[in-house]
């Protein structure tokens, strides 16, 4: 689903992130845009998809991640463009349909 948001007086990247629980370099790519040109007036495409959070423990790997949720490891790896995961990270995992 995609929204089209008009970026108010105070309000900042990971505010609006969060609003439509979308990960913030989503909406930079989304829009090919740094953090420093969000400012007030900007209109930002948000494109929201089915996903879930993962905050990554000690010990996992994207090999155990991919396992759990039943995702190829190199689709979490493109949705959240990285190339390994850290403890404390919070990724990503889009929605096999």
């Amino acid at each position: 689903m995609k929204y089209l948001h008009k970026v108010r007086n105070g309000e900042s990247l990971n505010s609006i992130s969060n609003r439509y629980e979308v990960a913030t370099r989503e909406v930079l790519n989304d829009n090919n845009i740094t953090r420093e040109a969000v400012r007030e007036g900007l209109i930002l495409c948000i494109n929201k998809i089915n996903e879930k959070r993962h905050i990554v423990k000690p010990f996992e790997t994207l090999d155990k991640i991919s396992a759990k949720y039943s995702v190829s490891k190199e689709k979490i790896r493109q949705f959240n463009k990285i190339t390994e995961v850290f403890v404390g990270e919070i990724i990503y995992i889009p929605s096999v349909l």
